[in-house]
């Protein structure tokens, strides 16, 4: 078994019937008694298991078992209750916390309608990111105090701590003006990618030059004019209806077509390619974030908190199939704007 205490297990071919089938985490191997000792999630007890007792969970498995370490973990328990009780005060007597927790969801749900779920996740993680930073000044003694000042000469500081925590690599390296800099940068980058997102269209649509004849033309008879032009030789646009010629738009226009839906389109006019950086949008910064701090995280030691490449490629090569997709994703969406 590799990379205890993560790995997780299924029982199998035991002595004891209840056991066989039941799922748990591998803590970590003794050697001298050759066994496993495993953290079952059904009991919550820990025993110790010959290697050829143990099959290895797949995807379902670990699902499963880490939705059963959670439920029956009386730690966990006790800290979803103690998370209720804390809800429950700060709620009016007559709400309960699970109905604004329904209201909440329902919220989310309609900002992802509204908004895009790309969209979305990135206005969330813009505040939680600034949460971060501007939260401890904000509820300093107990209550919210938005006391500007003080927030904007912390500003600095936060960001270098938020920044270190998030990159355990910059820790001693970064000051604060740099921190705020870079922060500043992010929050800035982010806002253009959600005020301005990448449209993958690539026939400019300007009103000024609108021709509304051309544009009631169907997909199809657009494509049939252009090719018997191309056969016969003539230059680009040749019969397409000019303005005002109804008639010849209203007889080639086929309502059985799906139709040309670009309102305003001048089929003369095309964009040009963009270049890499007009291609950035909200995924590329998604995947950024996710590259780094999936690297960051494989490759921190946990004992010193030191970065260490070679260790990070050791924990990757030993990561989940799942993870390593959403990895390899994430560096696909960033290599593709050059391309």
């Amino acid at each position: 078994m590799r990379n205890p205490p993560s790995v997780i297990v299924k029982v199998c071919n035991t002595s004891q019937e209840s056991v066989n089938g039941q799922l748990g985490v591998v803590i970590q191997y003794n050697e001298d008694r050759g066994r496993y000792l495993v953290h079952m999630a059904q009991s919550q007890q820990t025993i110790a298991l010959k290697p050829e007792n143990l099959v290895q969970g797949n995807t379902i498995d670990q699902v499963k078992a880490q939705y059963l370490l959670l439920t029956k973990d009386p730690r966990v328990r006790q800290e979803i209750q103690k998370y209720y009780s804390l809800a429950k005060s700060k709620l009016p007597p007559s709400v309960k916390p699970e109905y604004a927790a329904i209201f909440l969801g329902l919220l989310l749900l309609l900002g992802i309608f509204a908004l895009g779920f790309t969209r979305f996740i990135m206005i969330i993680s813009m505040l939680l990111l600034l949460g971060m930073i501007i939260g401890p000044d904000v509820v300093a003694g107990g209550r919210l105090n938005f006391n500007w000042r003080i927030i904007a000469s912390n500003f600095p500081g936060r960001c270098r701590i938020v920044l270190e925590q998030m990159i355990p690599m910059a820790r001693g390296k970064v000051s604060d003006k740099m921190a705020a800099g870079i922060v500043a940068l992010l929050l800035l980058f982010s806002a253009r990618a959600i005020v301005f997102p990448t449209t993958g269209r690539g026939v400019s649509s300007s009103p000024a030059t609108a021709n509304p004849t051309r544009s009631s033309l169907s997909t199809h008879a657009a494509y049939k004019l252009g090719f018997d032009d191309a056969g016969s030789g003539r230059d680009f646009g040749f019969s397409l209806p000019e303005s005002g010629t109804a008639s010849a738009s209203s007889a080639m226009y086929d309502p059985e077509l799906p139709p040309f839906d670009y309102p305003g389109a001048d089929f003369s006019a095309y964009a040009p390619p963009k270049a890499w950086h007009q291609k950035l949008g909200m995924w590329q910064v998604m995947s950024i974030l996710n590259v780094g701090r999936t690297v960051f995280e494989a490759g921190r030691d946990p004992t010193s908190g030191v970065f260490s490449f070679q260790f990070a490629m050791t924990n990757l090569r030993q990561a989940p199939p799942m993870k390593l997709g959403l990895l390899g994703f994430s560096v696909y969406n960033i290599v593709k704007v050059f391309f």
